[in-house]
């Protein structure tokens, strides 16, 4: 058939007045979580996803870039998730993830790192692993992530803003740093729908402008339906920090981007 009807935008509630945020310090005890998908020419892709007392997610930070080894992208993920000690040393942020006696912070990765490599006969999983970055097997059911990504883009009008405390308001929020994130959330779209003929690809996006889609569905599908959430009720010391005088909807996006 022919396919000359446009497939429209994956994540249509997305918006930068909605889910774009000013970047604060995470707090010391959030859960952090990291999202791989893997890429040689094309770009290797990471998300960085801080998790409150209330399940929302905040993006905080990225990676992405094409033409680069494993271990060019290893060193760039440690780095990044490093933090610093009294004496200013870097210290990897410790979470649930242990492998060979020692924590790491999870990195929930393209499970298909665990079979295949980058030119060589060892593994990605294997590879990252020697740099420091416990990979982790991502369920990679597309509906599944696709449901959790939208769940948590989805505007509750009962649930409370974390920073702004007014009420309604998502459970993802995405650093306004975070520029690639962004790009992509706009520009990830549906497969066109044929006017006739299979109508097979009508139920999946476009393998273009998906890397980061791709990892940050890994990191949502490890997370709880948000209606078994509770949501914020007296506003915590914290959150006070983050909203007093550091946010503005208006001013978190001023004309870069286009919806």
């Amino acid at each position: 058939g022919s396919w000359d009807i446009s497939g429209g935008q994956v994540y249509k509630e997305f918006s930068t007045s909605v889910h774009g945020i000013v970047p604060f310090e995470i707090p010391e005890h959030w859960e952090r979580l990291r999202g791989l998908d893997f890429g040689l020419r094309n770009p290797t892709a990471v998300s960085w996803v801080a998790v409150d007392e209330y399940g929302n997610l905040f993006v905080y930070d990225e990676h992405y870039k094409p033409e680069m080894l494993p271990e060019q992208h290893a060193v760039i993920i440690y780095a990044k998730s490093a933090k610093k000690t009294p004496e200013g040393m870097p210290q990897q942020y410790f979470n649930s993830y242990e492998t060979d006696g020692k924590t790491f912070l999870p990195c929930i990765a393209d499970p298909s790192g665990q079979n295949r490599g980058m030119g060589s006969k060892e593994k990605l999983f294997d590879e990252y692993r020697k740099f420091g970055i416990a990979c982790i097997p991502a369920n990679n059911d597309w509906p599944l992530k696709y449901a959790r990504v939208s769940q948590y883009l989805h505007f509750d009008p009962n649930h409370v803003h974390p920073i702004t405390k007014s009420q309604g308001s998502p459970r993802m929020f995405v650093f306004n740093t975070c520029v690639e994130t962004i790009k992509e959330f706009i520009g990830y779209e549906w497969e066109a729908v044929p006017v006739s003929g299979d109508r097979d690809g009508a139920d999946r996006p476009k393998k273009h402008n998906d890397h980061i889609m791709d990892e940050l569905g890994y990191v949502c599908a490890t997370r709880p339906d948000p209606s078994q959430l509770k949501t914020l009720e007296e506003p915590e010391s914290h959150y006070i920090q983050m909203a007093r005088g550091a946010f503005t909807q208006e001013s978190a996006f001023e004309g870069e981007y286009q919806e």
